[in-house]
């Protein structure tokens, strides 16, 4: 997946002990504020694939934000930054939740790139889920796949953050 990243605040490294419970959700102490933190793949419906969270273990977390709305999406690993062309989704794919396009990769991948707003949105609608919760891996899901079919209507240059987590263009 590829995030704009104009929406990312920043990426921080934590520790399963730096995770708090306010109002029995995981967050992390950002700047001295405190910000909600979410597995990015419980967000897209997508099974995590990663072991817990050990006690020794560190995770890459990626701020997002939107006004005053900010929220730590757990990712599996931040691949680099790279300036990509941004295709647009064509009917019936043009409100597809948290995607707003796709781009091909240097290594000729194609990546969904994901809509921060609506992720933002999602993220805060989803139900609470304790810190305790949040570090330990979830039980497979059935995700869908949606390959092809992602052509264009518009074109945009932009900077993007590629993250390493299960795309759904390419299984």
């Amino acid at each position: 997946f590829v995030i704009p990243s104009t929406s990312v605040e920043r990426v921080v490294r934590i520790s399963r002990k730096e995770i708090l419970s306010v109002e029995n959700r995981p967050t992390i102490l950002v700047d001295k504020q405190p910000v909600s933190l979410v597995w990015l793949s419980d967000v897209l419906e997508l099974p995590r694939r990663g072991a817990p969270l050990e006690p020794t273990d560190d995770a890459t977390a990626v701020v997002l934000g939107s006004g005053l709305l900010r929220v730590a999406f757990l990712v599996d690993e931040i691949v680099g930054e790279q300036e990509v062309l941004v295709k647009a989704l064509v009917r019936p794919l043009t409100r597809v939740r948290n995607i707003a396009g796709a781009s091909v990769l240097g290594s000729g991948r194609v990546a969904p790139v994901l809509n921060t707003t609506d992720l933002l949105k999602s993220a805060v609608k989803r139900p609470s889920e304790s810190a305790r919760e949040l570090t330990t891996a979830s039980p497979s899901r059935m995700s869908t796949s949606q390959s092809g079919g992602l052509g264009s209507l518009a074109m945009r240059r932009s900077r993007l953050l590629a993250i390493d987590a299960r795309s759904i263009c390419s299984r």
